[in-house]
């Protein structure tokens, strides 16, 4: 069975992280699926919060783009199911003040039998994985099957 995901109903609007770069369209580099050796982009990630304590209470960070920010946690479970065709790029993510947000990645997901891009851009979850992220309790996504 495959999974598509969304963030969790549980999840806050104002943990939505904003892309800011001066072209709009440079997120795209983290959702085409392709290896990316230097981003060579200068772009942010910033959440409209104060607090980055209420933003580490999730493992699975929303971006206002197609993509999300993972935490340790998430890194960890996707080693020990030895998915090895994902890059974590840092994610450059602050808060409102300025604040840098620690411990999270972007998540480029090349392509594996475990969790792929469809060809509408769609992260594609297999029943594997997402066995192992409700195992874990991982907070920040709600999977439905496709």
């Amino acid at each position: 069975m495959k999974y598509i995901a969304s963030i969790s109903d549980k999840y806050p609007l104002k943990h939505y992280g904003e892309f800011v770069s001066e072209n709009d369209s440079d997120y795209l580099l983290f959702v085409i699926g392709k290896e990316i050796h230097n981003v060579g982009i200068d772009y942010k990630i910033v959440y409209n919060v104060s607090d980055r304590e209420s933003l580490y209470k999730w493992d699975i960070l929303a971006v206002n783009r197609t993509f999300f920010l993972v935490n340790e946690r998430v890194r960890q479970v996707l080693n020990e199911l030895g998915i090895e065709k994902i890059e974590y790029i840092p994610s450059n993510a602050f808060t409102k003040e300025g604040f840098p947000l620690e411990g999270y990645y972007i998540l480029n997901i090349l392509d594996d039998a475990d969790i792929y891009r469809n060809e509408d851009t769609q992260v594609v979850y297999s029943e594997r994985l997402v066995g192992a992220f409700k195992k874990q309790r991982l907070k920040g996504l709600t999977f439905y099957q496709l």
